[in-house]
């Protein structure tokens, strides 16, 4: 099922911060994707209560499309964001830090918009360091490579890189420094969930297509199911296929809000997104 895209103007992006919630991020380059290419798949873990919605930025830069939610307290929370130029990005929250600590560390910048609307490449995004200064575990693909940046507290990063094979990553930190930095112990949701994700990637059905990718996000070891008050949910899942020649298609499958019983279902094209 297709929706109507949603445009925000750059005004109001003001108020909106890059969402570091409990995710799972999963990702496959060059001979590891059917056809080649890259495949990015992305969960959203959050707590009640909340919205969530679709959305097209054609006037922050480079036009871009993302979804994003709130926690009914207008608050708008980027999850997952792809350009007209085909750089997609996600990121998953820094487990060692709360939603009360984030939101306490002063002067920080949020990637997922100065990414998409300043880069067209993974290669370019990542000589911009400087435009994602918060704690986070971020993800970046393009049609020719997949990458995973760690953000500490204090700015230091760590960076995985790769033009063929698979990345995935939760909400700890992988480099032992970093985690050393951290100073807690990992959270076995996040443990199992990396695991998890690390397994599916690996059980030897490469090279992987992009039913396989809708499929991992929607693993009962993955997705989590929560439904009840205060706990934990995934609210939304997107996985995104860049072929070779720049071409995409994104499905995002979400729940409006905490009430809704059924997912909305968007897969849209490139062409469909961006018509000019």
């Amino acid at each position: 099922m297709k929706k109507s895209l949603i445009a925000l103007t750059a005004a109001a992006l003001m108020s909106i911060p890059l969402s570091v919630s409990s995710c799972t991020l999963l990702a496959a380059a060059g001979n590891a994707v059917e056809g080649g290419g890259i495949l990015f798949g992305k969960t959203n873990d959050v707590k009640f209560p909340y919205q969530c919605k679709t959305m097209l930025v054609t006037d922050n830069g480079y036009p871009y499309y993302v979804l994003y939610y709130n926690n009914r307290k207008g608050k708008f929370k980027a999850q997952f964001g792809v350009n007209k130029y085909g750089l997609g990005i996600g990121a998953a929250g820094p487990g060692h830090l709360g939603m009360e600590q984030r939101a306490a560390m002063k002067g920080l910048k949020s990637g997922v918009w100065n990414y998409l609307g300043k880069c067209k490449t993974v290669d370019e995004a990542l000589k911009m360091p400087q435009l994602n200064t918060a704690p986070a575990n971020i993800m970046l693909v393009d049609s020719k490579e997949i990458a995973c940046v760690e953000t500490f507290d204090d700015g230091r990063q760590r960076i995985i890189r790769k033009t063929n094979g698979v990345l995935a990553h939760t909400n700890h930190y992988l480099d032992p420094k970093l985690f050393e930095l951290s100073k807690r112990a990992i959270s076995q949701s996040s443990k199992n969930r990396y695991d998890r994700a690390v397994a599916l990637l690996n059980d030897g059905r490469v090279p992987l297509t992009f039913n396989d990718f809708v499929a991992f996000v929607n693993d009962p070891k993955i997705r989590r199911y929560g439904r009840v008050p205060k706990t934990v949910e995934t609210n939304a899942s997107m996985v995104l296929l860049i072929l070779p020649n720049n071409d995409f298609k994104i499905q995002f499958q979400y729940k409006p809000d905490d009430l809704a019983n059924k997912d909305v279902l968007v897969e849209l094209t490139k062409k469909e997104i961006f018509k000019k």
